[in-house]
């Protein structure tokens, strides 16, 4: 089923514009096209839920690197995250005989409050691991 399309509201400032247009181009450039046109709809439903999420990309390099920092494991809409460590996320793309290697990586939880470590770990590690499946099933749907 193709994404659902869902209108964008305009960026804040140009800036934003700017950054949501160089990510929807980096989507694209890995061939991840679906995930590019699907963005807006995630975002809305995320809203919706009022769930929020905000991440600084560290780097992105074309059909190589696409990183990024977070507060990991944020859910908890009561408390303010601002002042603990952040991760980093970081998805590599590697040539490799008959195709491409996606390794995603986190670090950092190790600077993490004690209290929310333990769990922010295997909260975020049980999710890449689905994120990954789902790539792996969108790639193969698309093959």
């Amino acid at each position: 089923m193709p994404p659902a399309k869902t209108p964008v509201p305009a960026p804040a400032t140009p800036a934003q514009a700017s950054l949501y247009q160089q990510l929807r181009s980096h989507l694209a450039e890995l061939k991840l096209h679906d995930a590019a046109a699907a963005l807006p709809a995630v975002l809305d439903a995320a809203a919706a839920e009022h769930l929020t999420m905000t991440a600084t990309i560290q780097r992105m390099e074309p059909e190589r690197l696409f990183s990024f920092t977070w507060h990991p494991y944020a859910i908890d809409q009561s408390v303010d995250y601002s002042s603990e460590p952040l991760t980093l996320v970081e998805f590599m793309l590697e040539a490799i005989p008959g195709g491409t290697l996606l390794t995603v990586v986190e670090s950092g939880f190790a600077a993490l409050p004690a209290h929310r470590r333990d769990e922010a770990f295997r909260m975020n590690d049980r999710g890449w691991s689905i994120q990954v499946q789902n790539i792996s099933q969108h790639l193969g749907d698309a093959a």
